[in-house]
């Protein structure tokens, strides 16, 4: 009964893989690897939902100091709101890949298109900024090819 399946209002799909010391990473810069794939309704209460799972994943993951959890969970709603905002689909996909040395936090919202242009908000605008603190407090960020993924890599134990 495809048509009828009844889905929570709550994260579709919740993944973690690679989550014990030791497991190497395929690639991966450090060694160690742990990843994170969440599949999200494209609902703005969605994002703070996941905020707080993520903040619970990187406290069990071991993540310190509070200040990269801070720019992490920071990236991540940024991230997401975008997606949920601008994106057509019904979910958007939110991947959390952890080293030992660094977060990347992919969003995937399903919608292929253009990087969304840096403004320069003016004092008194109320939106605008979410793209420029996640590259702040990013050492790395970006698009895939065909717009879908919006992407940004945080260090950690290293405060912007």
């Amino acid at each position: 009964m495809k048509g009828n399946t009844i889905c929570p209002p709550y994260a579709l799909q919740r993944e973690e893989v690679g989550g014990s010391r030791g497991t190497r990473a395929q690639g991966g810069p450090s060694g160690l690897r742990k990843r994170y794939v969440a599949s999200v309704y494209r609902q703005p209460h969605m994002v703070g939902r996941e905020r707080r799972a993520v903040r619970v994943l990187l406290r069990k993951w071991g993540v310190a100091p509070e200040p990269s959890v801070d720019a992490v969970l920071i990236v991540v709603s940024e991230l997401l709101s975008n997606a949920v905002l601008y994106g057509t689909a019904d979910f958007v996909v939110l991947s959390i890949t952890c080293t030992q040395h660094e977060i990347r936090i992919e969003v995937d919202d399903r919608t292929p298109g253009e990087w969304p242009a840096r403004i320069c908000p003016a004092d008194d605008d109320e939106n605008g900024r979410g793209l420029l603190l996640a590259a702040a407090l990013s050492v790395a960020s970006g698009v895939s090819e065909d717009g879908t993924v919006a992407w940004s890599t945080v260090v950690i134990g290293q405060t912007p």
